[in-house]
């Protein structure tokens, strides 16, 4: 596995991890999670200023939808294709790619 697989397999992971335990939570009621992600999300916000995750404005919360609905089953198929080696691993990783900077430009 080369030097690219890994950090695309590492990228892909965290995001399989971080949408539905922090990112999610923009979008679904906060009863659905634990105290302490609900705490964690809430120190985050807090302690680095990031208005998005406090004020949770109508635009990123259709962003944040995007990322659940597409990146997120993406993101798995990525980590599975990779270490698995399926030849359709390239083609979920341009599409993730395509569609992963576009949030972060906010």
């Amino acid at each position: 596995m080369g030097l690219v697989n890994v950090v695309v397999v590492l990228f892909s992971g965290v995001l399989a991890v971080a949408v539905p335990l922090i990112g999610s939570q923009i979008c679904l009621p906060g009863w659905l999670y634990p105290a302490p992600l609900v705490e964690l999300k809430q120190w985050y916000g807090e302690v680095f200023g990031d208005y998005l995750m406090t004020e949770k404005p109508h635009f990123f919360t259709g962003l944040v939808w995007l990322e659940m609905i597409f990146l997120w089953p993406l993101s798995i198929a990525n980590v599975y294709g990779i270490l698995a080696r399926r030849p359709w691993a390239s083609t979920t990783s341009l599409m993730a790619g395509v569609s992963t900077p576009p949030p972060w430009l906010l």
